[in-house]
C-alpha cells in the first residue's frame, strides 16, 4: 500500500469514527428525553423535576390537600343528584374539569367548618334548590346542623359526641368525665354552634351544669339560639326509651 492509499484509508477511518459518535450523541439525547403524561410537552431529566403543567399541579393537589379531596368527593355527589351521571369519576377525570375550580374552593369551605356527613349536607343542598353561590354561607350550614341532629337517631349522635370528649381527654391528659368541669367555654361553644356536640349529649348529662355555670351570659344565649330547647324538650318527652338509654350511657361514663 502507498502513501496515497494509506492517507486516504486513515481520512476515511477518521470519518466514519465521526459520524459513529455524532450517532451516539443523538441516541443519548432522543433517550433521555422524557414526555410528561398530563400535558405531553417533552422534558429532559434535567427539566422534568421543575416541570408544572396545570394537570400535574391539579393531580398532585388531588393527592396532597384534603381540601382538595373534599371538593373532589362533593363533586362526586353532585354529579349523581344534579347531573344524574354516576359513572366512575377518577382524580384525572376531576382534574380536567370545568368544576375543579370550584369544587376545590368548596372544598376549603367544608374543610374549615370540618363538615359533617358530607353526603348529607349535599343532599340537603340539592334538595332545597340551593344556588351554589350560597353553599359558603354559615347561615345554610346552620340550618343544615338543626336539619341533621333533628333525623340522626341517638346512638349515632351520642357516638359521635362521645369521640369528641375522648379526643379532647387525649390532649388534654385529663379525664373524659371532667369535660364539662374543665372544657374550654369558648371551644365548648364552637363544638355546639358546629353541630359537632349533639344536644343528645348536652341536655342529659349530668355534669353540663357545670360548663353552664361557668359560660357567660352571651355565651349562652348564642348555645340557645343554636340548639332549640324547646324543640328538644318535645322531643324528648317523645322518645322516653331513648333518654334513659342515652343518660345510663353517659352515667357509665362519668359524665
Amino acid at each position: 500500500m502507498n502513501s496515497q492509499d494509506l492517507l486516504e484509508t486513515r481520512v476515511s477511518k477518521k470519518k466514519m469514527n465521526k459520524t459513529s459518535s455524532n450517532s451516539s450523541t443523538e441516541n443519548a439525547k432522543s433517550s433521555s428525553k422524557i414526555t410528561c403524561q398530563f400535558c405531553e410537552k417533552e422534558l429532559t431529566e434535567k427539566t422534568v423535576v421543575k416541570h408544572s403543567c396545570r394537570l400535574k399541579t391539579r393531580m398532585f393537589e388531588l393527592e396532597n390537600f384534603h381540601h382538595v379531596k373534599l371538593g373532589f368527593q362533593a363533586h362526586i355527589k353532585y354529579r349523581k343528584l344534579v347531573l344524574l351521571k354516576f359513572k366512575e369519576m377518577t382524580h384525572l377525570d376531576f382534574a380536567k374539569s370545568s368544576y375543579y375550580k370550584s369544587f376545590s374552593e368548596f372544598g376549603k369551605y367544608l374543610d374549615d367548618i370540618q363538615v359533617i356527613n358530607l353526603d348529607d349536607f349535599m343532599g340537603f343542598l340539592v334538595d332545597r334548590k340551593i344556588p351554589f353561590k350560597k353553599w359558603h354561607n354559615p347561615m345554610i350550614y346552620e340550618h343544615y346542623l338543626k336539619f341533621l341532629h333533628k333525623k340522626e337517631t341517638a346512638e349515632d349522635a351520642v357516638v359521635r359526641t362521645l369521640k369528641i370528649i375522648e379526643s379532647w381527654s387525649l390532649q388534654t391528659g385529663l379525664p373524659q368525665k371532667s369535660f364539662f368541669h374543665h372544657v374550654d367555654t369558648g371551644y365548648f361553644l364552637i363544638l355546639v354552634r358546629t353541630g359537632r356536640f349533639s344536644p343528645w349529649v348536652f341536655f342529659n348529662a349530668e355534669s353540663v351544669s357545670e360548663i353552664m355555670r361557668r359560660m357567660t351570659d352571651e355565651e349562652l344565649s348564642l348555645m340557645t339560639q343554636s340548639v332549640e330547647p324547646t324543640y328538644w324538650e318535645l322531643k324528648f318527652a317523645e322518645n322516653r326509651n331513648d333518654v334513659a338509654i342515652v343518660k345510663e350511657v353517659l352515667r357509665q361514663y362519668g359524665i
